[in-house]
């Protein structure tokens, strides 16, 4: 079943902005096009749930608000039902994009931190990783490989989500489960555990808004061309930003992800199209990589948004804010990501059974209110890392039950 995707970079890029261009457009009957009654206020939208499962799981309402606008369907999973084939340990594997920056490389090493302390899991986890963030085809190829090697569970890191559904299926069929982290993937077939990009997309557009007074220039900075959740994450700000006729919105750089592509691009930018930058929103990953690019071109370091704020930068907006300096922010460390991914999969094999397909990672926003009792004045703009999502706003217990059939059958899992 091998498949062989060759596109090239140019091409990539050239197919993203056309995509992110058109749905930042809006399409029409989707949440992303409903534009804001206001200047920088957020559309109330529903969550793509076509079969109206959530109301079935009896979520508490600050869980259920988690999925206002979520725009990926969701499905009774594939897995309701499911239990391994045989006693502990279990296999695992784990295929996964690239490593562009600290917070990729923190999950991927807290994951296998967090599992092989269960009696559940087998100690010898295989990992590959992909060389580059186009490397759509070599990365199929390596999921291919982890299936023949039929493992109980396999966690996937997607680089391209609509060319490895039809892949994650075939594997389910073999009774295989995947686990898909960052990008979602539409299927059943996959228990998918992202962030809203509904949710932490408009409410940094929002607030930046707010700070700008609706009024400047905002450069967008996207992740990988494919990443779905690039795709979706500028389209939310658009429906932020439509009713803003003081916003002009300047083109996208793209950034990979990556704290040093990020900065170059920005440079690059900034040398070829004069004039003063007042926000740049930025699809994670790059925040700190934006700020050296403008302090590098001489440049005022304008109000960068953050999804899954840094050190580095919220150090910045913390020993610049009694100068003016403002952020726009929403917090999500590695260590509560990679511990969530983890408690799923423990619970999928031990038995649980997830009810749908859909998990959302909650992100926490960060205001001139609560930035000092968030940052550490010891962080400087060189420190490493994302601002960790403190415990007392991880998912609970209760709330994870809610979403398993049998959430009992406890052995070997962290609650």
């Amino acid at each position: 079943m091998k498949r062989h995707v060759r596109l090239t970079l140019a091409l990539l890029v050239a197919t993203a902005v056309a995509v992110v261009a058109a749905v930042g457009a809006g399409a029409k009957g989707t949440t992303s096009s409903r534009a804001a009654a206001a200047c920088g206020s957020i559309a109330r939208a529903r969550a793509k749930d076509p079969n109206n499962l959530l109301p079935t799981l009896h979520l508490d309402p600050a869980q259920l608000k988690s999925y206002t606008g979520w725009n990926h369907q969701i499905f009774t999973s594939a897995w309701a039902h499911w239990k391994p084939t045989h006693k502990p340990p279990y296999k695992v594997a784990i295929v996964w994009g690239t490593v562009p920056n600290a917070f990729n490389q923190y999950t991927i090493n807290l994951i296998q931190k967090d599992l092989k302390q269960s009696p559940l899991i087998d100690k010898n986890i295989t990992v590959t990783t992909a060389s580059s963030s186009t490397a759509i085809a070599e990365q199929l190829q390596q999921y291919e490989a982890a299936v023949a090697q039929k493992p109980d569970l396999i966690i996937f890191d997607p680089i391209s989500p609509t060319t490895a559904q039809s892949y994650i299926e075939a594997a389910g069929k073999q009774g295989i489960p995947t686990v898909t982290v960052f990008n979602p993937v539409d299927t059943p077939y996959a228990v998918t555990i992202t962030r809203n990009t509904y949710i932490d997309s408009t409410q940094v557009a929002s607030e930046m808004v707010k700070d700008l007074n609706g009024q400047g220039t905002i450069l967008e900075v996207l992740g990988t061309p494919t990443s779905a959740t690039a795709v979706d994450e500028q389209a939310q700000w658009r429906t932020v930003l439509a009713n803003c006729p003081g916003i002009k919105i300047v083109g996208p750089a793209i950034g990979f992800y990556s704290t040093a592509v990020a900065k170059t691009a920005v440079l690059q930018w900034l040398a070829t199209h004069p004039g003063k930058i007042d926000g740049v929103l930025q699809t994670a990953a790059m925040a700190q990589g934006v700020m050296q690019g403008f302090q590098q071109a001489g440049q005022a370091v304008p109000v960068i948004g953050q999804i899954q704020a840094e050190k580095s930068v919220t150090a910045y907006w913390l020993q610049n804010a009694a100068k003016g300096y403002k952020g726009a922010a929403v917090i999500g460390g590695a260590t509560d990501y990679s511990n969530l991914i983890s408690r799923v999969m423990l619970r999928m094999l031990a038995g649980q059974g997830p009810k749908i397909n859909m998990f959302v990672w909650k992100l926490v926003p960060v205001t001139e209110a609560n930035l000092k009792a968030l940052a550490s004045p010891s962080w400087t703009t060189d420190t490493p890392g994302e601002v960790e999502v403190p415990k007392k706003y991880w998912w609970t217990k209760n709330e994870l039950d809610r979403l398993f059939n049998s959430p009992k059958l406890t052995k070997g899992t962290q609650g």
